[in-house]
């Protein structure tokens, strides 16, 4: 049974312990509306009861859904341990999430500090921008200052194909010595196929328009139109 003292009494221990525990109660307080026999809104919950803000309870709300994440995936040994970690992880999409934290682990020794995940976090964002057909200028290296055309990505981003001015052929760029200018649009989605339902309802509106215009004996015409309409 959910009850506001048992969510309360995980926050309590949470604090001391694993701040996962502390989002999973709050989300249930807030989702569940716990609170609303003693305080107005959630917001006021959290002031007088916690004297936190609802902007900092829902980080840790959404910090606890992008642990429970990664614990999912099923492909981590090491996961995050506080609430500044996961904090920078949601600050991008769940898939996204789950590509830095890979990122920030390999990148690390041991547990990844909180300034390692946000590196991990932009450079896992910036990968996202290496759509084909999109433009960069290069930094560095034998072709900097040259505005090029990303062709594909190789290696989670590291690496970058591009085309350089009036050629054909790619030459791989690491991202670091690229800056995306414009980033290509996506494309546009496939035309989504009919329903079986809706196809008949089309088939239908035009054998009516075709019965208006033929040539039929009035009581076959009002027969078909009936057979039509059922």
């Amino acid at each position: 049974m959910t009850t506001l003292p048992i969510q309360e009494s995980r926050i309590n221990q949470a604090a001391q312990s694993f701040f996962v525990e502390a989002g999973d109660a709050f989300r249930l307080i807030r989702d569940q509306r716990l609170y609303k026999n003693s305080y107005s809104d959630f917001d006021a919950y959290c002031k007088e009861r916690w004297g936190y803000t609802k902007q900092h309870v829902n980080r840790l709300c959404k910090g606890a859904e992008a642990w429970h994440e990664l614990e999912a995936s099923d492909r981590f040994s090491m996961l995050p341990t506080n609430e500044r970690q996961v904090r920078e992880l949601s600050r991008v999409e769940p898939e996204q999430q789950i590509e830095a934290w890979v990122d920030a682990v390999e990148s690390s020794v041991g547990q990844p500090t909180v300034t390692e995940v946000q590196q991990a976090v932009r450079r896992v964002q910036q990968r996202a921008q290496w759509t084909p057909g999109s433009s960069a200028v290069v930094d560095s290296g034998q072709h900097k200052g040259a505005v090029v055309e990303v062709a594909k990505i190789e290696n989670q981003g590291a690496v970058v194909h591009a085309k350089l001015p009036e050629s054909e052929d790619t030459y791989p760029f690491l991202a670091g010595e690229l800056t995306i200018i414009e980033v290509a649009p996506e494309p546009d989605p496939a035309p989504k196929k009919p329903s079986l339902r809706e196809q008949n309802q089309m088939l239908k509106a035009l054998l009516l328009q075709v019965l208006t215009e033929a040539m039929l004996q009035p009581e076959l015409s009002s027969q078909i139109k009936l057979a039509l309409a059922e």
